[in-house]
């Protein structure tokens, strides 16, 4: 005896049923031969193989049509966040600007592929190039705001952000050599330098005399490793400025 279609079976097949709908084709009894054996080939129905390809073409228009609108390039300021990005972007299209305001459709960014980001920047640093100039619109979902700008001054901004990220390392790695200076300097003073084992033990030996076995200050022994890796790293970081 078979399965039994019951009344919640039904009323799910009915509801699927009710947000399709049916398409019917006519071609000669050697094209649906063909059809079918080529559905069969690759494991799958007459109906999804049609669909599927039915599908792929609308992508492939959708894409072409993509291609053929304006490209932008795009400067995008994250006022709250203090970010600033570069994109390759377009305007909306047909699709896109259903639900939207004249105003909008004429403003909105929607950005190709992924965007720049110009990580050293903040509106401050860019101020000076678009003071006075009203922007071109934003991206669709963002309230940030968005200039159109010249290749001339993509290539302005990207330098400024590698100027500024080459200068913030600078900064860092002059600091890091006061700090390995520092550590070379505590390592020679201390009276002799310790192995891994032995730096572990005099801590728990200071913990033991002084902390009573508690929390509190226990000094720093240094190791023979951490000596040489100091003066290694020192080394690397002088060889990084002189260039």
């Amino acid at each position: 005896m078979g399965a039994k279609y019951t009344r919640a079976q039904k009323k799910a097949y009915d509801t699927y049923i009710k947000e399709k709908a049916r398409l019917s084709v006519v071609v000669s009894k050697d094209k649906a031969d063909q059809y079918r054996k080529a559905a069969e080939a690759e494991g799958k129905s007459v109906s999804r193989y049609f669909t599927e390809l039915a599908d792929e073409k609308l992508e492939n228009e959708h894409l072409e049509k993509e291609k053929n609108m304006e490209e932008y390039l795009v400067c995008e300021i994250w006022y709250y966040n203090t970010r600033v990005s570069l994109h390759h972007a377009r305007r909306l299209n047909e699709e896109e600007e259903a639900g939207y305001t004249e105003e909008a459709k004429k403003r909105m960014f929607v950005a190709l592929g992924e965007p720049v980001e110009l990580g050293e920047l903040s509106w401050r640093d860019v101020k000076d190039i678009f003071s006075g100039r009203p922007d071109d619109g934003n991206f669709n979902g963002s309230g940030n705001t968005s200039y159109i700008i010249t290749e001339e001054e993509w290539n302005q901004l990207a330098e400024l952000n590698e100027r500024k990220l080459e200068a913030r390392k600078r900064k860092e790695a002059t600091e890091q050599i006061e700090t390995y200076k520092r550590i070379i300097k505590d390592c020679e003073k201390q009276e002799k330098l310790y192995t891994k084992e032995e730096a572990d033990q005099k801590r728990r030996e200071w913990v033991a005399l002084y902390n009573e076995g508690g929390e509190g200050y226990v000094p720093h022994f240094y190791t023979e490793c951490e000596y040489e890796n100091a003066k290694k790293k020192l080394e690397e970081l002088k060889e990084l400025l002189d260039r």
